[in-house]
């Protein structure tokens, strides 16, 4: 028993003692054992770390100093990631042992809340905590916050919130937009343009939040929303105020029950992704006052009661909008507006129904389209129709293209004004949810009514959702894995609008498959025949002029690409048996094959071959078209290949408007380039092409492209470099054939020389030296010199002026005593003079061959003639001039002591002149026989007007006629025919007469003449002459005169005299014969 005692006793002293060091030690152990409890709680919670600058007791009350929630990282970025943070919580609390209850008071003070899941978690168990009874205990607690925030980044919003959390919890907030909020002495709360509300509990499982509205901001209001991390996408409230209130009943294990009215005013939405914009004047949501507890959701309208419009994009706008959506299913949502659709300057009636199935559950509402139908109707019928069941929505529109153009971007609008117009635009497409995204597969069909042409693409794409809220796209998604497919379309109405370079146009069929995403495009496309047009050029790509014959060969393969975030285009195009043509100068080149891209206005043609006025030309060429000045750009060709003829390549030049004597210049000829590359620029304009380029290659099989009887150029060939900027051309290593006289018989001489260099092409300044050999390689002619333009202008049309070095040019050797030389403008002689002094077989030799021109050749000196004056000795002064104005041809010759033919020549003298086709020999002196005479010169006929002859003054001889030259036969009139008979001693043929009988007197006649040349070359004369003489005397005998005595002379043959009668004059006189008939005097000839 004493044990027993003993033992109680020690209990009581026990706990006595504990007693007495709990109330001694209360409040260090309380304060500690509270804030490790808290700590804990926080942590295991939310997961976050609760920093608290200091805990003390203040009369009775528990403080918190500072205290801070943030997450768990290093000290340097906490205050970067505090969730919460306040001036101190006050913590204070009374119990009853005999109650068995203890009530807790938490009072924050300036309590600063940054909104993030961990926020959330705090204020749903702020508002949603229940107090909880322990075993043999209950707790009760009350909260308040006067004067809170709630922030995020970019928003700040003040509130209070009370709350008494007994059998029954209760509580109140103030949300206030525009200071703190106020409270008076009865603890109510006194707001404007605000949200207030209150919560309790009627019966348990069960919380009622009441909610009024007070001009409260509705752009603040969605922000204060993303606080509680609801979002609204790329949806914006920018205007609008709300007022009225509403009651949500939350019980365990139902979805809430609302009611109430709420009021909408001046509601402005935007959504920038879709350039969609709305102005609601006024809209009503209305609830039941006394829902059902039966009801699985909330019942209610959405009713719009004032003007109302919106608008999406630049071209699509609904205005008086009406209708609204029925709350009143426990299903779904009832869809059901309409109003007036300002579309391209047209009215139709839009309407949008359908039904969105809901799913509410407690913090968590979830909406899904169920059924919901849209459409815009003309007057002629549906343009658009939209409808979505069975999570499939199927797009359909029919209608003109223009009806779209407004609603798309910039570039894809001007494309569709500009080439469509009444075509019927049919396009149908099914949209399907997958996964995270929508796919769709679409079919587009236009049909022109006028060309009775129909054209199908065939499409699809995907819609995913993009968390860049700046990137283009509908409703914050954005197209990705594009294709389309399409055949035989028109590149004009398809491909051309579209294009952000726009500065061409196109026409051809294409097939083409490609891709697309929201940021760009790229196609493959195949093309029987492909034209390309801007202001200055047209090119048509196709493998040949007839397409009938390629139907299952597609020439044209390119592909190309648009950037729709930079606008730009490139691309690729392989062509065949293409054309190119310059509208202002009508070149063009035919028969290319290429690869052309382009890229910023760039066109480049890889490996290029084609002919360019018949020329064929091989290389790269690049088009630059980024010149910002209208019509003018530039085009850089480097050429590996050239070839044609020197015509074609005057043509292109023409054709290019370029100045240069190149185009005139009489030659014809191969042209070949050396090996390459060359560089040909050209900078167009609309006033023409500056031309830019370096070339050498060589000439072959050329021609000098004169008309003329006289001469001819042939078989030239040189090399050259042509340099256009400094309008320089060196041809060098000459060769070529000269052939002087009629082609069936013209004598050939070769043409040699080291070079022929333009200085200045278009002036035709240059500097030459050239060889004339003849068929031995003996040189004949040397000409070194020069060439320039005459006169003070730099006009094309001054005369060309030749001049030669006199010390190193030659004729047969003889060097030039004077040379004049002048062309015109087509390289036809305008003056000419030449003064040299030539040995007679030099000369022979290079008159035989001037013989063979018409200037010669009509003189008809034979071949034997020539080469017989060749072994003649002597020198001859030659002086040659030409003046085209007075069209002059002057020639003389002069020597002296000459021996032709062994015939000696103490002097020798010719002059005259040929204008026209008169031939005037002012004078032909051979020592004692002096010639002049009057020609005309008709085709193969000499009319000699006049041809008079005299020997000293011993014969005088005047006659005309005519010569046939195809005959070689002379026919003419012997009108004066006066001979002393003394000077017949001078003729070997009549010597021996003249010295046996030494005839005397005048021998006189007239009569016919006939000369004609045999076939051994010499010639015959046949003449019929009526002769006599005065004061005849033969030996010492006297004669009365002799008159009208019929004569008939042949040669080889000799003389006839008919009734010839001889009286003797002296006073002896004797009839020697007065039968005598005929007297026959043999002369042989």
């Amino acid at each position: 028993m004493s044990k027993f005692w003993f033992g109680l006793k020690l209990t009581f002293l026990l706990a006595l003692a504990l007693l007495i060091f709990l109330c001694i030690f209360w409040t260090p152990i309380s304060s500690y054992s509270l804030e490790w409890y808290v700590k804990k709680k926080v942590e295991k919670e939310l997961g976050d770390v609760l920093h608290i600058e200091n805990v003390v007791w203040e009369d009775g009350v528990l403080l918190f100093i500072h205290p801070t929630l943030s997450s768990k990282s290093s000290d340097d970025s906490q205050k970067k990631n505090l969730t919460f943070q306040a001036g101190s919580i006050a913590i204070s609390y009374d119990y009853s042992l005999w109650e068995r209850k203890i009530n807790f008071s938490l009072k924050f003070v300036d309590p600063i809340f940054t909104m993030n899941s961990k926020t959330e978690m705090i204020l749903k168990a702020m508002l949603m905590g229940k107090s909880k009874r322990a075993k043999f205990i209950s707790l009760q607690w009350q909260l308040s916050i006067p004067n809170g925030t709630l922030q995020n980044s970019d928003l700040s919003l003040p509130f209070s919130l009370e709350i008494a959390n007994g059998k029954k919890s209760s509580g109140d907030f103030l949300m206030q937009f525009g200071g703190k909020p106020p409270f008076d002495g009865d603890n109510k709360m006194l707001a404007k343009s605000s949200v207030q509300g209150h919560f309790f509990s009627e019966t348990p499982g069960e919380q009622i939040i009441d909610l009024d509205f007070d001009q409260t901001p509705l752009p603040i209001l969605a922000k204060g929303l993303g606080l509680l991390n609801i979002h609204l996408g790329n949806l914006q409230i920018n205007s609008g105020v709300a007022n009225g209130n509403s009651r949500i009943k939350f019980k365990k294990k139902q979805l809430p029950q609302f009611c109430g009215e709420l009021v909408f005013l001046d509601v402005g939405i935007v959504d920038p992704t879709v350039k969609f914009s709305s102005k609601i004047s006024k809209a009503v949501l209305t609830f039941p006052n006394d829902p059902s507890d039966s009801l699985k959701t909330f019942p209610g309208k959405f009713e719009l009661q004032g003007p109302s419009h919106f608008s999406l994009g630049k071209g699509f706008q609904v205005s008086s909008l009406k209708g609204g959506a029925s709350l009143d299913s426990k299903d779904a949502i009832d869809l059901n507006f309409e109003g007036l659709c300002h579309y391209d300057n047209q009215l139709c009636l839009f309407k949008l129904g359908g039904k969105i199935a809901s799913f509410l559950e407690p913090m968590n509402w979830k909406v899904s389209p169920q059924t919901i139908n849209a459409s815009i109707e003309m007057p002629t019928g549906k343009l658009l129709a939209v409808e979505y069941a069975d999570e499939i929505a199927k797009v359909h529109f029919t209608g003109t293209p223009l009806y779209l153009a407004k609603l798309m971007p910039d570039l894809i609008k001007k494309g569709i004004q500009k080439q469509f117009g009444e075509e019927l635009l049919s396009f149908n497409a099914q949209i399907k949810k997958r996964n995270d995204l929508f796919a769709v597969d679409a079919t587009a069909e236009i049909t022109d009514s006028k060309e009775l042409g129909r054209h199908t693409m065939k499409l699809g794409f995907d819609l995913i959702k993009n968390a860049d809220s700046n990137a283009a796209g509908i409703g914050g998604f954005i197209v990705d894995a594009g294709w389309f497919v399409g055949n035989d379309f028109p590149i004009t109405k398809f491909v051309e609008p579209f294009l952000p370079s726009n500065t061409c146009i196109l026409d051809g069929n294409i097939n083409f498959q490609g891709t697309f995403d929201a940021d760009a495009l790229a196609v493959r496309y195949q093309a029987k025949k492909l034209i390309f047009e801007n202001t200055f050029l047209h090119m048509i790509a196709s493998s040949q002029e007839d397409e009938a014959d390629f139907k299952n060969e597609m020439a044209v393969v390119g592909k190309h690409s648009i950037d729709f975030l930079q606008n730009k285009d490139w691309g690729e195009v392989l062509v065949k048996g293409g054309k190119v043509l310059n509208k202002k100068s009508q070149l063009s080149c035919t028969a290319i094959s290429t690869s052309i891209s382009f890229a910023d206005k760039k066109i480049e043609a890889k490996q290029f071959e084609g002919y360019c006025c018949d020329l064929f030309l091989s290389g790269n060429l690049s088009i630059d078209l980024n010149n910002p000045l209208p019509g003018h750009f530039g085009a850089s060709l480097a050429i590996n290949s050239f070839n044609g003829t020197v015509s074609n390549f005057q043509r292109l030049i023409s054709q290019l408007s370029v100045i240069s004597p190149l185009t005139t210049l009489p030659l014809q000829g191969n042209i070949y380039l050396g090996k390459g590359p060359h560089f040909v620029d050209l900078i167009f304009s609309p006033d023409g092409v500056d031309v830019q380029t370096q070339l050498s290659g060589s000439l072959s099989e050329g021609i000098l492209d004169i008309y003329s009887e006289e001469y001819a150029l042939k078989e030239l060939s040189f090399d050259f470099s042509y340099d256009l900027k400094s309008n320089s051309l060196l041809c060098d290593n000459l060769q070529g054939s000269l052939f002087l006289g009629k082609p069936e018989e013209a004598e050939e001489y070769d043409l040699t020389g080291n070079y022929i260099y333009f200085r200045n092409f278009t002036e035709q300044q240059a500097e030459f030296d050239v060889v004339v050999v003849d068929k031995d390689n003996d040189e004949l002619l040397r000409l070194f010199g020069n060439t320039h333009r005459e006169g003070q202008s730099k006009d094309y049309d001054n005369l060309l002026s030749v001049t030669v070095n006199k010390e190193l040019s030659h004729i047969n050797g003889s060097p030039p005593n004077a040379f004049e030389l002048t062309l015109n403008r087509e390289f036809q002689l305008d003056h000419f003079h030449l003064n040299i002094t030539l040995l007679l077989q030099q000369m022979a030799t290079t008159l035989r061959g001037f013989n063979k021109t018409k200037i010669w050749r009509d003189l008809g000196i034979p071949d034997d003639t020539w080469m017989a004056l060749e072994r003649n000795q002597g020198a001859c002064s030659v002086d040659l001039k030409y003046d085209k104005d007075q069209s002059d041809f002057l020639f003389a010759f002069k020597g002296s002591d000459l021996s032709i033919d062994s015939f000696p020549i103490k002097k020798f003298l010719l002059t005259g002149k040929k204008q026209g086709n008169v031939w005037s020999i002012e004078q032909l002196l051979i020592d004692r026989i002096s010639i002049a005479a009057d020609i005309i010169k008709e085709n193969q006929k000499w009319i000699f007007n006049f041809l008079g002859l005299r020997w000293d003054s011993s014969c005088l001889v005047g006659l005309k006629g005519e010569y046939y030259a195809d005959q070689k036969i002379f026919l003419g009139n012997i009108n004066l025919l006066e001979m002393d008979l003394q000077a017949l001693k001078d003729l070997p043929q009549l010597s021996e007469f003249v010295n046996k009988c030494q005839p005397r007197g005048t021998f006189k006649a007239t009569g016919q003449i006939q000369l004609s040349q045999s076939e051994n070359s010499k010639w015959q004369m046949d003449a019929l002459l009526n002769t006599g003489i005065v004061s005849p005397r033969l030996m010492d005998l006297a004669f009365e005169d002799i008159n009208h005595v019929p004569c008939h002379f042949v040669s080889n043959e000799g003389i006839y005299f008919k009734k010839l009668l001889i009286p003797l004059k002296n006073d002896d006189k004797k009839d020697l014969g007065n039968n005598l008939a005929q007297i026959v005097l043999p002369i042989s000839g």
